[in-house]
């Protein structure tokens, strides 16, 4: 099952994480994982187009997935940069509604 996070602070997406395998079909077959890798992929690259920092990205593992942005600064809290973090939440949220079995999606507070 492929593991989604999105993580908030007062309301504002500032971390993203993708992890494991969908195991929906064979690998270079698996329609599930190809729509979570196309969206997650998308994710980073909007945000490093137009977040002026440098976010943390971690892909060092297979079938992981991750970007973090630096909170300490206001630039985080950009409107397009909002923008795109919801997209990206609201594409996956249609994917776990077909294939919930092999996707979640979890939104968290902290």
């Amino acid at each position: 099952m492929i593991s989604v996070r999105f993580l908030r602070d007062r309301g504002h997406y500032y971390y993203f994480e993708s992890r494991g395998h969908a195991d929906y079909a064979d690998k270079g077959e698996d329609i599930v994982c190809a729509a979570v890798s196309a969206l997650a992929f998308t994710l980073v690259n909007g945000i490093l187009e137009c977040y002026p920092g440098e976010p943390i990205i971690d892909h060092s593992e297979e079938g992981v997935l991750s970007l973090e942005l630096n909170r300490e600064d206001s630039e985080w809290l950009d409107t397009e940069i909002q923008r795109v973090f919801k997209t990206i939440n609201i594409g996956m949220q249609g994917i776990v509604e077909t294939y919930g079995d092999f996707v979640e999606l979890l939104n968290e507070e902290v």
